[in-house]
């Protein structure tokens, strides 16, 4: 059997390092290799980093960056009387839960454990009754105000589907 012929490995960055490329030349020396020696590249792809992410299903190149400040709102078309179903059809802001409608245990701009849960910003509905905050009951009687509601209490969820199962009725 014949031995195996000598292989080298060279990894393509995207921009040169001083201890990246005299690591290389010495390497290349020892395989008996030179700088000027042509690779024969039949049948092999050569990718930098860079362009391998590109192509990386689980990966997504945004054109845009997603953590600037963006205060344009979502544009959201109402829908069809006969229609009850929610059209959107343009969103701008890479946080749903800035840019979109929430519960207010889920809200960005006034985090549930660190802030007032009084406090609401132009997007915080009600968990309970599925209005915008503050409903009729937000601030209640001490702990019991709609402000509290979270999905992690099993009150607020029986609450939730009573207020849905006869929406007329205050909770």
């Amino acid at each position: 059997m014949a031995p195996a012929p000598d292989v080298e490995v060279i990894e393509i960055f995207d921009f040169p390092t001083a201890s990246l490329s005299s690591g290389k030349r010495r390497d290349r020396k020892r395989a008996g290799a030179t700088a000027s020696s042509p690779l024969d590249v039949d049948e092999i792809e050569m990718w930098t980093p860079r362009q391998k992410r590109r192509f990386d299903e689980d990966c997504l190149i945004l054109s845009a960056d997603p953590l600037a400040a963006n205060k344009a709102r979502p544009v959201v078309v109402p829908a069809a009387d006969d229609d009850e179903d929610l059209a959107v059809v343009a969103e701008r802001g890479p946080v749903a839960c800035r840019d979109f409608p929430h519960a207010r245990y889920l809200c960005v701009k006034f985090p549930f454990a660190t802030t007032p849960h009084e406090k609401h910003c132009e997007q915080c509905y009600c968990f309970v009754c599925d209005v915008a905050a503050p409903c009729a009951t937000w601030r209640g009687h001490a702990m019991y105000g709609h402000c509290h509601a979270s999905d992690q209490d099993k009150i607020w969820k029986t609450m939730r589907g009573a207020k849905k199962a006869n929406p007329c009725k205050t909770y």
